[in-house]
């Protein structure tokens, strides 16, 4: 069972991102496919060293996220139409992900609910880790953020089982306008949750 009741233990921080996302409540086949795929995606990420979160109160993407292996925490803070707030997210994988950044840089993210990455996102950030550790860590940068735009395409196939899969469509699509942020990773300390 993923679903979060404690702590996880600091002996297993070896993961160096946690990203998570919310899901909408929906009867469209499509919207259902999206989903899926990105907890497919989730699983491949923690395959690789990721730890990845589902922010839902629906018990039917809770037991899709525990049957891929995500953990599952309850939405707990909305807005007054019922749109999550990040911040509250945020804080609580850090209150239940107490892993150190004295070894490395900790990511912690949000990416909208329809996004998949691939591999590629952990070799960006372990290269951003190498690059700007010891800025950070020598107090020269309180931390770094990451964000990004996705490349939006028509969707109509099944599930998106590999990498590859996801690259071949990738290149299909055209890039989101310049104002589209779909996703918010941030380096552990960058940000003053509490005060937001």
């Amino acid at each position: 069972n993923t679903s979060v009741s404690e702590e996880i233990p600091k002996e297993s921080c070896s993961n160096r991102l946690n990203l998570f996302t919310t899901f909408i409540d929906s009867s469209e086949p499509r919207k259902i496919n999206a989903q899926l795929n990105v907890l497919l995606h989730f699983a491949r990420l923690n395959s690789m060293g990721a730890r990845t979160w589902l922010f839902t109160n629906s018990s039917f993407w809770g037991e899709q996220a525990e049957h891929h292996q995500v953990h599952v925490a309850p939405i707990q803070e909305t807005t007054p139409y019922g749109t999550p707030l990040l911040w509250p997210m945020f804080d609580f994988v850090h209150k239940h992900d107490p892993c150190p950044t004295s070894q490395g840089l900790v990511f912690d993210g949000y990416q909208n609910g329809d996004i998949v990455f691939t591999r590629a996102l952990l070799s960006t950030l372990s290269a951003i880790d190498r690059g700007w550790r010891s800025y950070v860590h020598a107090k020269k940068r309180k931390g770094l953020l990451i964000v990004g735009r996705r490349t939006n395409l028509e969707y109509h196939g099944g599930l998106l089982h590999n990498d590859s899969m996801v690259e071949a469509m990738g290149r299909k699509g055209t890039l989101a306008r310049a104002d589209a942020e779909d996703f918010f990773i941030f380096s552990r300390g960058a940000v003053n949750l509490s005060a937001m």
